[in-house]
């Protein structure tokens, strides 16, 4: 291989690299989002079921 296309080889190598990372970023970014909105639902279900007792069930 000539040079110029040793740089290409190697240019496109790290462009893969590049949009590996991205998408791996992305996948994790995607998780916590699902992961920090199953958490607010919890508490707001928590908060909804500790006023129905105290509304409900004061002696």
């Amino acid at each position: 291989m000539d040079k110029k296309s040793q740089k290409d080889e190697q240019r496109r190598i790290a462009e893969n690299q590049v949009e590996a990372s991205r998408s791996e970023h992305n996948s994790k970014h995607k998780r916590t989002g699902i992961t920090l909105n199953v958490l607010i639902i919890l508490v707001s279900l928590a908060i909804v079921g500790v006023l129905w007792l105290v509304f409900f069930f004061n002696g």
